[in-house]
């Protein structure tokens, strides 16, 4: 894509439980922005210590090397509390551990057990990641960004599976 002349660009992304996707709208319809992956990039997240993260390909690529530490899936348990069924249900097929936090919340335990994150901070995570690729591609600053998630959850009570 080349560089966009115009002073205000709109930016769509699909949070994805598996998969995140970004788009622009331009000519009066929405171009998919690729990531450096392809037309899509993974919703992977992987600590390696300290400060030190990988997001999208790159962490699901390394993910036998620290699965512990390596967090997918997360918008299935975004939005539930620790005991709710599907958060015990998921526990059982995730390779890296939950635990409850303070108000009943389910956290992510990553890092050899020294750090704690909610399914919204490794979600912001991912869409960080989106937004300074998309910011690369159309060549622009993006400063103003209104995000909406309704996890599926939401929309459809019955159980998902």
């Amino acid at each position: 894509m080349t560089s966009n002349n115009n002073k205000n660009v709109i930016i769509g992304i699909d949070l994805g439980t598996t998969y995140s996707c970004l788009a622009v709208w331009k000519d009066g319809q929405p171009i998919v922005i690729p990531s450096a992956s392809g037309r899509t990039m993974p919703s992977w997240v992987s600590f390696l210590g300290g400060t030190k993260k990988l997001v999208g390909q790159k962490a699901k690529d390394q993910a036998s090397l620290h699965p512990a530490n390596t967090v997918y899936d997360v918008k299935r348990i975004l939005g539930r509390s620790f005991h709710d069924n599907v958060v015990q249900d998921e526990m059982k097929h995730l390779s890296y551990s939950i635990v409850e936090g303070r108000n009943g919340e389910p956290k992510i335990q990553v890092c050899n057990k020294n750090m704690e994150l909610s399914p919204e901070e490794v979600s912001a995570m991912i869409l960080s990641k989106c937004l300074i690729e998309a910011g690369m591609e159309i060549k622009m600053e993006i400063v103003l960004i209104a995000y909406t998630l309704f996890p599926f959850h939401i929309l459809m009570p019955f159980p998902y599976r």
